[in-house]
């Protein structure tokens, strides 16, 4: 019974013990306490005890009232405090929180200390929790950029990270700004650097202290080399990209390959002799430019030179030409990975 109904009975219950003992008891009744002498009617001495009765309970009922309000406001406030730590472990930040009660610091433990993380399709019908989820599903598997600036999370947070991340892909030209604050190599600033290198300034490329993957640098140098390019790459800065990244055999024959059509063949032929002249896993790419550029005595020459187990997918095709074969190198490469 709420305390509204029980007060509210309460009172019409003495008021019917009150009417009852008026018509039925007669007479007064005195009542003496530390020297007074208190007289009243037999029927308020009957009533008396029922209102003091009737406080006590009031008061005992407020008390525990009051007790029980505080108890599950403490409830509720951890409950929104669990929701704000489940939030942020989704985020990918760490937070300790006090709580009051026993239970949700157990629950709030057991969050500290395990990996978890919402499903594609998460759903947990708590809004700011959903909303969480949602956002993390845009950005890491459907590759969205999302403003998530509202959740005020750390510059190297990995939803952050894979957040600017999405954005340099829809928007390229970010890529300056993120890389304006790369003070050290991580992922973010890698797809940064390999994006500008599409579109960026030179002289701005070669200011960055970051080292291209191999596929970078073959875009990089094929991007700025030929004479219709504001920036011409000289040689040396070929040679120390391709010493820089370690290039092996395949990876100079894959920059042959894209050279060969954007420089004119003497260009080519120069610059794949200064490169096999400095390092022997070049070598295999200016053959390559020589039999594709037809220049079969030089490329017959670096084969005589090699040894009987070096460069068999050269000397195969070669043997093919003499034979009478009408073959493209590209071509026959191409066959033989298959």
């Amino acid at each position: 019974m709420s305390l509204k109904n029980y007060t509210l009975f309460s009172f019409l219950y003495v008021c019917l013990v009150g009417l009852i003992a008026m018509f039925n008891v007669a007479g007064e009744y005195s009542f003496s306490f530390l020297g007074w002498t208190y007289t009243l009617p037999s029927a308020v001495w009957v009533v008396v005890p029922l209102i003091l009765f009737f406080v006590a309970t009031i008061a005992h009922m407020s008390y525990y009232g009051f007790i029980n309000y505080l108890k599950i406001n403490s409830y509720k406030h951890d409950y929104e405090m669990l929701i704000e730590q489940i939030s942020a472990k989704f985020l990918g930040n760490e937070e300790e929180k006090e709580y009051k009660n026993q239970e949700f610091k157990t629950l709030a433990d057991f969050i500290i200390q395990c990996d978890i993380k919402p499903k594609s399709r998460f759903k947990l019908n708590i809004p700011k929790i959903d909303k969480i989820a949602e956002t993390i599903h845009k950005i890491e598997d459907l590759g969205e950029y999302v403003d998530i600036s509202k959740y005020r999370l750390s510059k190297e947070n990995s939803l952050m990270q894979k957040n600017l991340e999405n954005r340099i892909a829809v928007e390229p030209k970010y890529s300056q700004e993120v890389l304006k604050s790369c003070d050290k190599l991580t992922p973010l600033c890698q797809k940064a650097f390999d994006t500008y290198v599409e579109f960026g300034d030179l002289k701005q490329i070669k200011k960055l202290d970051i080292t291209p993957t191999k596929a970078i640098a073959i875009k990089l140098i094929t991007r700025f080399s030929g004479s219709d390019e504001e920036y011409e790459l000289d040689k040396e800065y070929v040679k120390e990209l391709c010493a820089i990244t370690k290039f092996a055999k395949e990876d100079y024959i894959a920059l042959a390959k894209a050279l060969i059509k954007k420089l004119n063949p003497d260009e080519t032929l120069e610059l794949f002799f200064i490169l096999s002249r400095d390092n022997i896993e070049a070598i295999g790419a200016y053959i390559y430019v020589n039999l594709e550029l037809e220049v079969i005595d030089k490329a017959k020459e670096l084969l005589a030179q090699s040894g009987d187990d070096e460069f068999l997918e050269f000397k195969a095709f070669l043997c093919l030409k003499e034979k009478g074969k009408n073959l493209r190198l590209s071509s026959f490469l191409e066959a033989l990975q298959k």
